[in-house]
This record gives structure tokens, sequence and C-alpha cells, in this order.
């Protein structure tokens, strides 16, 4: 052993004994965190401000199952705005429009997730996405395209995720993306123009292709091998805001 380490070693091996020999700096170890606080489900969960800021939804128990429930900012009005009775909501998004909610919701734990919206005056529900056998997931929206919302649907064929444009006035789905058989899901820019695609191949390998504009021609611009970090993954039950 050098005379640095021996020096260092030294100098630590007094430390702790000094440290032994002076109960006021003796470190006390912290209270148990209770049990209860860790493992119970919260009375509240998901909290998320309107657009403008003025109002409060978040998911709570009704009757049982979890439900969305809205409030005043400042006021104690709270009132649940859906009526599930059966799996329960675990999801939500503020429409950018201020006055509708949307979220996702299967039947029966069939994991076919429909896109529903929900009118905070009207109460009226609507399934925008009313297509037996067919999931929604990887939801993108911009706040600079309020009724506008790109949404990964397998309507086309079953296996295949494509990108569809739904207006959230008319209800109307376009084909925006076509899955060329590998795409996992499609990136827009700040335009809601698809720029991106990331393609997860056979080996386990992930690409990114990306392009010019809505009718330009793909072009890989990053590839990883299994078991690499995926790139910019929005989760199924997510909207993705694009500011």
């Amino acid at each position: 052993m050098n005379h640095a380490k021996r020096k260092i070693l030294t100098i630590l091996t007094l430390s702790l004994i000094w440290a032994e020999g002076s109960p006021g700096l003796r470190a006390e170890l912290p209270p148990l965190l209770p049990r209860a606080l860790i493992l119970e489900d919260a009375d509240r969960t998901l909290p998320r401000l309107s657009p403008d800021g003025k109002r409060l939804a978040y998911i709570a128990v009704y009757e049982g199952v979890p439900n969305i429930w809205v409030k005043t900012l400042g006021q104690n009005d709270d009132r649940v705005i859906t009526d599930d009775s059966q799996q329960g909501i675990n999801s939500f998004y503020w429409q950018q429009d201020g006055e509708h909610l949307l979220y996702l919701q299967d039947q029966g734990g069939d994991e076919d997730y429909h896109l529903l919206q929900i009118g905070l005056k009207s109460g009226l529900v609507r399934d925008l996405t009313p297509f037996p056998g067919v999931r929604a997931s990887t939801l993108i929206n911009n706040p600079k395209y309020p009724d506008t919302l790109l949404i990964h649907l397998n309507a086309r064929d079953r296996r295949l995720r494509d990108l569809y444009r739904l207006n959230l006035k008319t209800g109307a789905l376009d084909l925006d993306a076509e899955n060329p058989g590998d795409a996992d899901y499609f990136i827009p820019d700040n335009n809601m123009v698809v720029r991106a695609v990331q393609l997860n191949k056979p080996d386990g390998s992930t690409e990114i292709h990306v392009r010019d504009g809505a009718q330009g021609l793909w072009r890989p611009l990053i590839k990883w091998g299994p078991g690499g970090n995926r790139f910019g993954q929005y989760g199924s039950d997510r909207i993705q805001c694009r500011q």
C-alpha cells in the first residue's frame, strides 16, 4: 500500500472513531413510512388542468369503480362525469376546447380500446372509433390544431397499426400514413405532418426512417440492435402533446 492510500485510510478510520465517540454527531435513522402510504390506492389520481387553467379533472372511485371527476379550481363543486360500472377508467385527456374529455376504454377487458369523447355540459358520450375488434392506441395532439387528433388504429389490417387523422368536431377519420408491415408507430412534426416512423425489424433491431414531407420518400436515419432504447415511445394509453 503506497503512502497516499495509507494516509487516506488512516483519516477515514480516525473519522469513524471520532463519530462513534460523539453522540451528538451520530446519525439517527429516519422514521419508517407507513406501509399504507406506499401500498394503498390514492383517493384521487391523474390530476389534469383544463387548457384554460380553470378546472381540474382527476380519477376517483365512484360506486366502487374508477371514473372521471371534474371540479372548478378554488371551489368544492367536484362532480363525477362518467358512469363506468365495469372495468373503470384509468386515463383521460382534456380536449383543447376545454369542453370535452377524451379517454380510452375497452369492453370486458378485451384490450380493444376505443377512443371515447364526453362533453362536460351535455354529458354526451361519443365513440370516436366504433369499430369492433379494432384497437386505438398512441394518440398525438397539438394545441395549434385543437380539432385534430392523430391516432393509431389496426382498422385496415388487424395485424398492423396505421395512422389516422381524426376530426374531433365531425368524427371523420382519414388514413394518414399506411403501415408498410413493420412499423410500430408514426411521429409527426410540429405542424402535424408525419415525418418519422419507428420500424421493428425481424432480427429485433429498430430503425427510424424519416421523410421531408407528407408525400416524400422514406429514408433511414438511425438504427440500433436488440435491447436498445426505444425512440420516443409514447405509450398506448397516452396523448403526446406537441407545442
